[in-house]
């Protein structure tokens, strides 16, 4: 049989095909769509953790998990490779956040039933950590939303991606647990004890509410991550907002804006940050919308996103990518786009060692989405050796949707999201020369 690897071109931008199968690890034992990474550690470092959604039936969505190895194969000794369920009965369950923590143990966050934030936390054999909530599972109560608004609310809603809830997990050195998350119309920063109960000593309550200054109001919450800088540490929340348009009609058109919020540990609103710890990112008349944020090691920060999706009745052209730098204090350092004909946007951004910024979204044309992986240097320029597409931006074979990133320490790329296998949508991870 040939050795297909002294067949392949050495390209940036290639499969890597000595992962998985021909560059691709397939996560057969469930549908949907891979949305979140997580390393492993204490005996399993180099491998990952890749959580998803699967696809609804009638009975909803369940979550699924497993244990990558670092060769590309799915750890069988993790939940004999591999974990399907929820956090409730009869309610559906997604995952979109996943941290592990320094003994091992992996911790998961998503919703449950559409409305509320849910965490399970797991043993490193894939058996829910009984320590942890109630048989291993945490669910959040703190929101104001009754499931009838709930319901409202998301009829409403003409975002194109599935998920009415985006978080982001850190986990502190004492073993607490903050979680910044979005439940349609409440924002809230929480923090856990570590057994997974409220941590009454954060604001009294346990959570704090994220607002921005108006006419504004927050649409998302979709990152959470420490921002080191001069010594000191802060919280960074990252998400987009929306000011109504006036004359807006039947249809009222939104202006949207990415922001960032900052705050201490007690979690109180740094009031140093911008306008009162707050940062609404303006581009002159853009709008944009922040999906992706990853923290810079000199406490700048990188966002990616994508110009608001054109909705009946509007005006908005089609989308396209947002790549964009501020500096630690807020001030802006860069700010770019990337189209394609169709619609183009990134979701999440990662850097590699040579501070080459690395993103990774979807092309929507044609009747058809294409995952896509670019990369670019720290001006925000396309790296035209990266693919043969001359724009920097790579789509691979059968990358059907892309989602989550990280860049391994050797440098090659991992993306997760899903392929087509035998005409069918599979979850898959997927890892990239650089």
């Amino acid at each position: 049989m040939a050795d297909t690897n002294n067949d392949r071109n050495l390209n940036a931008g290639e499969l890597d095909k000595t992962y998985g199968q021909a560059g691709v690890c397939r996560l057969e034992f469930s549908d949907g769509l891979v949305t979140a990474f997580a390393a492993g550690k204490n005996g399993y470092r180099g491998s990952i953790y890749a959580g998803g959604t699967g696809q609804p039936t009638s009975n909803g969505r369940s979550f699924f998990l497993a244990r990558i190895l670092g060769s590309g194969q799915i750890d069988t000794g993790f939940a004999r490779g591999g974990i399907v369920g929820r956090y409730e009965i009869n309610r559906s369950a997604s995952i979109v956040s996943v941290a592990v923590q320094e003994d091992g143990k992996i911790i998961i966050m998503g919703k449950s039933g559409d409305l509320y934030p849910a965490l399970a936390r797991f043993n490193m054999d894939g058996t829910f950590d009984s320590s942890f909530g109630v048989g291993g599972v945490v669910i959040i109560r703190t929101s104001g939303v009754n499931e009838g608004e709930a319901q409202r609310h998301k009829e409403q809603q003409e975002l194109r991606l599935a998920s009415d809830s985006h978080s982001s997990i850190v986990l502190l050195p004492d073993g607490k647990i903050l979680i910044a998350i979005s439940i349609y119309t409440d924002h809230q920063l929480i923090r856990l004890e570590s057994n997974g109960e409220l941590d009454k000593g954060f604001q009294s309550e346990g959570f704090v509410n994220v607002t921005v200054p108006p006419p504004y109001t927050i649409m998302r919450i979709t990152g959470l991550a420490i921002q080191e800088l001069e010594g000191s540490r802060k919280l960074m929340v990252s998400g987009f907002c929306s000011r109504l348009e006036a004359g807006g009609g039947d249809y009222p058109e939104r202006f949207h804006k990415s922001f960032f919020a900052r705050f201490h540990f007690n979690g109180e609103r740094d009031v140093s940050f911008k306008d009162q710890g707050v940062l609404i990112v303006e581009e002159g008349d853009e709008e944009a919308e922040l999906w992706g944020a990853a923290i810079q090691s000199n406490g700048s920060i990188l966002g990616v996103g994508r110009t608001p999706v054109p909705s009946w009745g509007d005006s908005r052209p089609p989308t396209k990518a947002v790549l964009f730098r501020i500096m630690g204090d807020g001030e802006r350092d860069m700010y770019c786009y990337a189209s394609r004909t169709g619609q183009l946007e990134w979701y999440s951004v990662d850097t590699q060692a040579d501070e080459k910024i690395v993103t990774v979204g979807n092309w929507f044309a044609d009747s058809r989405i294409q995952g896509l992986v670019g990369r670019y240097h720290q001006d925000g320029s396309p790296d035209v050796e990266f693919g043969n597409e001359g724009d920097g931006i790579v789509t691979l074979p059968n990358f059907d949707f892309g989602w989550p990133l990280a860049v391994e320490n050797n440098g090659l790329i991992l993306v997760g999201g899903t392929v087509i296998h035998n005409g069918v949508s599979v979850p898959a991870v997927l890892r990239v020369l650089t």
